[in-house]
């Protein structure tokens, strides 16, 4: 059987090849993303921290860390609170009425467009406009139980085209639809300009 002879030189060769080969891969730097400083894209949280960070309720401080193991003090978690409330409260309404029970708004806000909302309707059944689309938002009101006439309603929200909201307070004890003081909120942090 005939083997190949290995000459000294093809051993020098393949020595430095291999050397050359291992150096340049031991000088290879991996990069691995980074959200913070100290959170990677690896971290077992990483995508609740960047999703916070991406809707400005986290930014983390001021060296460029998050510190994800270190426990969140009181104005910490107030600042994330409020950030989470502009970021995920798109807009609000509350509703009052007057000596003749008719609606009209006491105070609002608009994270969306600023855009003053109007009402209309009576009676229990009320048509507000917020200015923007709120299609397939989540949209929530609940009455104003303070009141002695109210204390048994209910109120439930529909959206039915483009801006519009309808707003329906039901009195229980009463058995039917009843004037009432409400708020109205929309939800959802993908409306925000």
């Amino acid at each position: 059987m005939n083997t190949p002879k290995v000459g000294k030189w093809s051993l020098v060769i393949l020595l430095v090849m291999t050397l050359s080969i291992i150096g340049t891969v031991s000088a290879m730097e991996i990069v691995i993303p980074k959200i913070f400083e100290d959170v990677t894209v690896l971290h077992h949280f990483a995508e609740y921290i960047g999703w916070l960070k991406a809707n400005g309720i986290a930014s983390g401080y001021s060296d460029g860390t998050y510190r994800p193991d270190q426990p969140i003090t009181r104005g910490e978690m107030a600042k994330m609170l409020k950030n989470t409330a502009s970021t995920v409260v798109a807009a609000g309404v509350s509703v009052k009425r007057n000596a003749s029970d008719h609606p009209y708004i006491d105070a609002w806000f608009n994270n969306v467009n600023g855009v003053a909302p109007t009402i209309g309707g009576s009676n229990g059944l009320y048509d507000i406009n917020l200015g923007f689309a709120v299609d397939g938002k989540f949209l929530m009101c609940t009455v104003n139980t303070y009141h002695g006439d109210t204390r048994d309603a209910v109120c439930s929200v529909n959206q039915f085209t483009g801006n519009r909201v309808y707003v329906r307070i039901f009195d229980i004890s009463k058995g039917g639809l009843a004037p009432g003081e409400f708020w109205l909120l929309v939800y959802g942090n993908d409306i925000q300009p």
